[in-house]
């Protein structure tokens, strides 16, 4: 499933309205893992340099059993400082060059990625370049944080998920997401997620996370639905990728809902 990324990612990468949730999930969804309620942050309060990150957090980037990375920095501010966050099965963290390979997987699967909202990207560089972008969301001006989905018992980026075009003033997001064909049907996904959204809702203190959708995308529409989103609307060529218009459907999910919704 995909939720776009937006408008930072290069020309030839950039989502289209939407990442578009495309559902990478499948049609079946695992229960929903138990959310640590606190992110993992330096003891230091201050944020890693990259020398110190090299020092402290070492990586093992391989791709589907590579190093796990859990890179959490100071509080300085909830998107700038990069929050890693647990479930009961994933390590939601920053994502890293050294992931351009897994993303690679991922992203150059046309048939795979047919919803996420662009075409695919065509080799490595293409990869690095997309987490560069990712990475430039959490420079001032700060407009979202994107997550590598990383499992607890084996290490690797399985997908990624992340709230974006963050409007300080309205207090509302997008949220984005896609996750690899060997990954779906187990509810990764959905855990994701949960986790991201309980996380913007809390830190970012917002009202309001929108998505935006294929019609087609059926798997990702049960997904948004069993999380609490709502349609709004129906966007007539609203999207543009492999050569052609494509209409979306709005989802949009309120804070005041949330509670309710997680608790289902």
């Amino acid at each position: 499933m995909h939720a776009w990324s937006g408008s930072s990612i290069p020309s030839g990468l950039r989502p289209q309205p939407t990442e578009l949730c495309k559902d990478l999930t499948g049609a079946q969804q695992g229960a929903p893992g138990r959310l640590d309620s606190t992110a993992r942050v330096n003891p230091g309060g201050r944020p890693l340099s990259g020398e110190n990150r090299a020092q402290n957090i070492p990586h093992r980037p391989a791709c589907p059993a590579g190093g796990a990375v859990c890179i959490a920095l100071g509080r300085r501010h909830p998107m700038i400082d990069f929050s890693t966050l647990d479930t009961s099965r994933l390590t939601l963290r920053e994502i890293l060059e050294s992931d351009a390979e897994c993303l690679l997987q991922i992203h150059g699967d046309r048939e795979h990625m047919r919803w996420f909202g662009s075409d695919p990207i065509a080799d490595l560089d293409g990869a690095k370049k997309l987490i560069a972008a990712f990475a430039g969301w959490r420079k001032e001006p700060v407009s979202g944080a994107r997550w590598a989905m990383e499992l607890k018992d084996r290490p690797g980026l399985i997908g990624t998920c992340g709230l974006f075009r963050w409007n300080r003033h309205w207090r509302s997001c997008v949220v984005g997401y896609e996750i690899a064909p060997a990954h779906q049907g187990h509810g990764y996904a959905k855990e994701a997620l949960e986790a991201i959204i309980a996380w913007g809702f809390r830190e970012l203190h917002l009202n309001r996370i929108e998505a935006q959708v294929h019609p087609d995308n059926a798997p990702s529409l049960a997904l948004l639905a069993k999380l609490g989103f709502l349609q709004e609307g129906h966007q007539r060529q609203a999207g543009y990728w492999a050569g052609r218009h494509h209409d979306l459907l709005q989802y949009a999910l309120l804070k005041a809902q949330w509670g309710t919704a997680a608790a289902v």
